[in-house]
């Protein structure tokens, strides 16, 4: 189909005596010359050169007599796949009749792209068919070393295995096609198989490693694993070299396409200064141009030099660089992108440090604001005591005005004893309201702390007794009892301000859970060193969804001007100063009643 003959047209010097003939299953071509000595002896420094025959062997016969042979002709054991064997004309000048017989162990490869013939200098084609060979196979088994060690671990596991076998695999092939320099003795057909197999074992995992990194498609490549595994198959099970060498040739077309469209679409991605694409476009090129000239080589097109092994270590070479470059440009992005994150993160941590400050500042406004609402709720508490403590100073000042005015109008009659007797019960009256007054203005003293300064012994009861003279009034006026069902001897240690806010904010909140009126009872035990103490009424009762929230500052249920939601939270303050808790049980409807537990000790001091 492509014009390939078996023999030259152009004979030179040669008779053929027989063409390509099998023999035991080995075909070869006889043919004989008489005038080849002759230029010989006029040329003896010149060179016999033969033709290249794959996987073939030579001889040469002078009257008869063997004086050169390349290569095994039964093929039992193989040098190498290549080669264009020569010999001196000094072994050739001195004799008449030249016979020179190729061998060929099959019929793919029986042929000759010309006859042996005399030139100058000794040919160099054999550099490239059979010690770059050799280099290459060296090269390679170095360089899948050096991948999987460079690549292990800085690149997927798929990726660095398909290179690495790829270079191994190749490797192989170029050491079975030229065996026999590494003393290593196997027939032609085993030394066959082991080659084409490797060869596309290679070409298979080099494409599985363009899959891996994006170059083509997963249907691309399954298409040409088939093509593969169908030559491979053929290959393995092949009984002679026809069969073997028609596996061989099968996926030949189907690579060629892949490289190209590879290369193609490598190229378009080539940019600016992209060393990791231009080094792919370079191994994909390599690869190409080498594996098109081994395949019009093996067809038989071209009769030149191969250089598939300089071609495919550079490929190989090259696909190793590229990888490394885009590692390296990734290290560098990843770099950049560190100093970028280092430089966001210092950033938003110098953010995070005014939002702190800010918060900070916030935090002790907020305290502020807070410490100062505590002392308004003092303030309005004292307003509420001012305006008891005002009614009931009004009513004692009352009794005394009522009582000397009508002392000045006895006095200003003349006396009997009935009048007496009517002094003596204004005089009483006026004492009993200077009495009220005193303890009134007693109780506001205690209320406000003007006198303690430390926690000292103070009487419970008499406490709660002071709060009720100061919301007297407002006591009779939501029509609200109060009961104390505790001893008047129990004594706790405290801070009797503390203890004064504590009761005043229980009873007017009681006061105001109770606008139909009620009754308040406060009871209170010692039991191991601890007061417990129990402040009930049977107002309207807490919401369980709100229960939670009474604690909380600011937090109020009472209209806008009657409260500032701190009454409680305060409470909780002054008993944690006091060592002591606060819980609370409340049905709606039924009441509330606050456990306040508190150590009794006497000998603890103020914090």
């Amino acid at each position: 189909i492509l014009g390939v003959t078996s023999l030259p047209s152009n004979r030179f010097s040669w008779e053929i005596k027989s063409d390509w003939a099998s023999e035991n299953g080995i075909l070869k071509i006889r043919a004989i010359s008489t005038e080849i000595s002759g230029i010989c002896a006029v040329n003896p420094r010149s060179f016999l050169v033969m033709p290249g025959v794959i996987q073939g062997a030579h001889e040469l016969f002078l009257d008869g007599k063997l004086v050169f042979k390349y290569g095994d002709p039964t093929f039992k054991t193989v040098d190498n796949f290549y080669g264009t064997p020569s010999v001196s004309c000094e072994v050739l000048k001195n004799g008449r009749t030249l016979e020179w017989v190729a061998y060929s162990y099959t019929r793919y490869f029986a042929r000759l792209d010309y006859m042996p013939k005399i030139q100058k200098t000794e040919p160099t084609i054999n550099v490239f068919s059979v010690t770059f060979n050799i280099i290459a196979a060296g090269l390679l088994s170095t360089l899948s070393i050096f991948t999987f060690l460079l690549f292990f671990k800085r690149e997927s596991n798929s990726l660095t295995i398909s290179l690495t076998l790829s270079q191994l695999t190749l490797s192989i092939y170029f050491v079975a096609t030229t065996i026999g320099s590494f003393g290593i003795h196997l027939p032609m057909i085993l030394a066959h198989k082991i080659a084409d197999s490797a060869v596309w074992v290679g070409f298979l995992t080099y494409y599985n490693a363009l899959r891996l990194i994006g170059v083509i498609n997963y249907k691309l490549y399954l298409a040409y694993l088939g093509n593969v595994v169908i030559g491979l198959v053929f290959i393995l099970i092949g009984q002679n070299g026809d069969v073997i060498q028609f596996g061989t040739t099968l996926p030949f077309g189907f690579s060629a396409l892949i490289f190209i469209y590879s290369a193609i679409k490598v190229a378009k991605n080539i940019r600016g200064n992209s060393r990791s694409s231009l080094f792919m476009f370079l191994s994909l090129s390599s690869c190409l141009f080498s594996g098109i000239n081994e395949m019009l080589i093996v067809i038989g097109v071209y009769p030149g030099a191969t250089v598939f092994n300089v071609g495919f270590v550079g490929g190989l070479l090259f696909f190793v660089l590229s990888i490394n470059e885009k590692i390296s440009d990734t290290y560098v992005e990843l770099k950049e992108l560190k100093n970028s994150l280092e430089n966001k993160v210092l950033k938003k941590t110098e953010e995070l440090r005014l939002k702190k400050e800010d918060l900070e500042k916030t935090l002790e406004q907020l305290k502020k604001t807070q410490a100062d609402m505590i002392e308004i709720q003092k303030l309005a508490s004292l307003g509420d005591i001012a305006a008891g403590v005002a009614h009931e100073i009004n009513n004692s000042t009352g009794f005394i005005s009522g009582s000397i005015t009508g002392l000045e109008k006895l006095v200003s009659q003349l006396p009997d004893e009935k009048s007496k007797s009517k002094a003596k019960l204004l005089f009483s009256i006026m004492k009993k309201g200077v009495f009220i007054t005193t303890k009134i203005v007693s109780s506001l003293k205690s209320y406000t702390g003007t006198n303690q300064t430390k926690f000292k012994p103070i009487r419970l009861k008499e406490v709660i007794e002071d709060v009720m003279v100061m919301i007297n009034s407002k006591l009779e006026n939501a029509g609200v009892k109060v009961n104390l069902e505790l001893l008047d001897q129990l004594m706790i240690n405290g801070d009797i301000v503390g203890f004064h806010q504590i009761f005043m904010n229980l009873m007017t909140n009681a006061i105001d859970a109770m606008p139909n009126g009620g009754v308040i009872k406060v009871t209170a035990i010692i039991k191991d060193d601890t007061c417990f103490i129990d402040f009930f009424d049977n107002g309207t009762g807490i919401p369980d969804d709100i229960r939670s929230k009474i604690f909380t500052p600011f937090y109020t249920t009472k209209e806008v001007g009657r409260g500032t939601g701190l009454g409680l939270h305060i409470l909780v303050g002054i008993l944690n100063k006091h060592s002591g808790k606060v819980s609370v049980e409340s049905e709606v409807g039924k009441g509330t009643v606050f456990h306040i537990q508190i150590p009794s000790d006497l000998q603890r001091e103020a914090a």
